[in-house]
């Protein structure tokens, strides 16, 4: 077996460098890989000189495919795992695993939490806001005390008239006229427009309040805002209230 040659100097420096990169690296390479890898910082010929040289002297592994050689570093037996060791590590990863999809899982429930408590947070601000305008709405247009007690004695007036008109019709004494029903069929339209309008624009902000969040939490974050939708108080928006009273 011949002695292993000595390189020179700056071959030494190279080899040092080379066998370093292969090593850190723990891949195979071509010459050509390797003097790109550098960056060309030594010359082609000298990488391929160094790489023939430290695989002579058994530093690295050589194979040849072909006309190609490639090189890499010598695979140290001890490193391979024992089967004891990859059975530990297999425990280690299916643990990990479990603990990761149950983090997974609480992150999520905890985002739900987030988002529920916000929706809650975004309609309180919302129903606050109506009731401040309400109130905003009825200090800017209240009236003078002489304005409210004229409304006041109007309004005593008519609700005067609306009882003696309900208690005939309780009684039988009166019955409606065409012309009764069809005035308030008409300004029951009107109010049933408004209502049908407010309805509408409740469902829709609601809706997309609570489109994420399920049935049961949001029905629960109307009871906790105490608010009251017409099946909830009885009411039918389509049935006619004047429905079964006769007519002259």
């Amino acid at each position: 077996m011949s002695k292993p040659k000595k390189l020179k100097t700056d071959d030494d420096e190279a080899s040092a460098a080379i066998l370093k990169y292969l090593i850190a690296q723990n891949r195979p390479y071509s010459p050509l890989d390797v003097f790109t890898n550098l960056l060309q910082k030594y010359g082609k010929t000298q990488v391929g000189k160094v790489l023939t040289q430290l695989a002579e002297d058994k530093q690295i592994t050589a194979k040849t495919f072909g006309k190609s050689v490639i090189y890499f570093p010598n695979q140290d037996a001890s490193d391979t795992p024992s089967p004891e060791e990859t059975r530990e590590m297999d425990i280690k990863i299916a643990g990990l695993r479990d603990e990761l999809a149950i983090l997974k899982s609480e992150v999520s429930s905890k985002e739900k939490g987030c988002f529920y408590q916000l929706c809650l947070a975004e309609l309180s601000m919302m129903t606050a806001y109506a009731l401040f305008q309400t109130a905003l709405s009825a200090l800017t247009n209240s009236k003078t005390t002489p304005d409210l007690v004229e409304a006041l004695e109007t309004l005593a007036q008519e609700n005067e008239k609306l009882e003696s008109r309900l208690t005939g019709l309780r009684n039988g004494t009166r019955k409606l006229t065409i012309a009764d029903k069809q005035k308030a069929d008409a300004e029951l339209e009107v109010f049933r427009k408004h209502w049908r309008l407010r309805k509408k624009m409740f469902k829709d902000a609601w809706s997309t309040i609570t489109e994420n969040m399920p049935v049961k939490k949001a029905k629960e974050a109307l009871e906790e805002m105490g608010i009251e939708n017409d099946e909830d108080v009885g009411v039918s928006f389509e049935r006619d209230p004047l429905e079964g009273l006769m007519t002259l």
